[in-house]
């Protein structure tokens, strides 16, 4: 996943580890720039954690191509792929935004092509993540052949919910272990094309929901903030079913 976190720079964050990045420069069909990060010598195996800056990536294509828009396709050691089509609109055009208690949020690269129709967008900040009294006890899933909703439970009942309640008539229940606050959210694991297909959930104490939705439909992603962050909320968008969903992040 691709994370603005400070202006003219991402940090992108794999679970399996990167193994290159292939730059594209306005025009280009075919790859004529890239950065390799296996068998370079410096640490065994691929790092799972990189900073790219527009900076580095400019003097990489050369100055004929400074003011070219920058197309970037990122490949993990897992066989995952996934593109940025504008580098530099991504780090510098809305990837940040303040949420409630004076954090700074970021979104992070969204998955799904958002363009199913009626689709319309979605963005949700979690309870948990700014009110200090809110505990998030449960994920209520909806899903049939792909993921209709996302739904947080608090232990003092309140809701919120994400996409619609589609599919499965009630949704699947998931429980954290909410015995002094021992269990959040790490990381989702989602399957996606045009839509979002399927996700299963991942917290911190290494435990995996059931995946819910299509398991084989389009490609799978792990999404986990970078290190000292934390997941604040989600944005994305939803037609029939969910079809666009990133993580919003703060530290």
């Amino acid at each position: 996943m691709v994370w603005a976190l400070d202006k003219g720079s991402a940090h992108i964050t794999s679970s399996t580890g990167i193994s290159f990045v292939e730059i594209y420069v306005e025009g280009d069909e075919l790859c004529r720039h890239w950065i390799e990060y296996i068998d370079t010598g410096n640490s065994p195996g691929a790092p799972r954690q990189i900073t790219l800056t527009e900076q580095e990536l400019r003097e990489r294509v050369g100055d004929s191509n400074k003011n070219k828009k920058l197309r970037l396709k990122i490949f993990s050691t897992g066989q995952g792929e996934h593109e940025i089509d504008d580098f530099s609109a991504h780090v510098n055009r809305g990837a940040s935004m303040k949420l409630p208690g004076g954090r700074i949020g970021y979104k992070g690269s969204k998955l799904g092509f958002s363009q199913m129709e009626g689709s319309q967008p979605q963005e949700l900040i979690l309870h948990s993540g700014s009110e200090s009294h809110k505990l998030l006890v449960c994920v209520r899933v909806y899903h049939g052949f792909a993921l209709d909703g996302l739904e947080f439970v608090y232990a003092d009942g309140a809701t919120q919910l994400f996409g619609k309640k589609g599919g499965k008539a009630g949704g699947d229940e998931f429980f954290l272990d909410a015995s002094r606050r021992a269990e959040v959210i790490a990381s989702f694991v989602i399957r996606s094309g045009a839509w979002v297909d399927g996700i299963q959930i991942v917290t911190s104490t290494g435990r995996r929901s059931p995946f819910y939705g299509n398991a084989n439909g389009g490609g799978q992603h792990t999404i986990t903030p970078p290190r000292g962050f934390q997941i604040s909320g989600l944005y994305g968008s939803c037609g029939p079913w969910v079809d666009g969903i990133g993580l919003i992040i703060s530290r």
